[in-house]
């Protein structure tokens, strides 16, 4: 099952919904650059964020804070030197 990333979901949300960055930005009391770097998946999404999402939006904090985790892993998984370390970690 292929997870939303913020990227994916704010995009999705905009255009359903006509907004702009910066229309966003106003509507959500964010500025225009936090708006774009999660639409572009250059940052996470604090809890602060996803509680404001989640009002203009009408969904849950927790749809957006799940899609900042799904960021995070992939961007974990995908940390060449953090997989070699994670390599050397013991399963019980």
């Amino acid at each position: 099952m292929k997870k939303d990333l913020p990227e994916v979901l704010l995009n999705k949300y905009m255009s359903k919904h006509g907004l702009t960055v910066n229309s966003l930005a106003l509507l959500a009391g964010l500025t225009q650059t936090a708006v774009r770097l999660i639409s572009r998946n250059e940052s996470g999404i604090s809890a602060k964020v996803a509680m404001r999402l989640g009002k203009v939006f009408n969904t849950s904090p927790e749809l957006w804070m799940a899609a900042s985790m799904n960021l995070q892993l992939q961007k974990a998984g995908t940390d060449k030197q953090f997989v070699k370390e994670l390599g050397k970690v013991k399963r019980l």
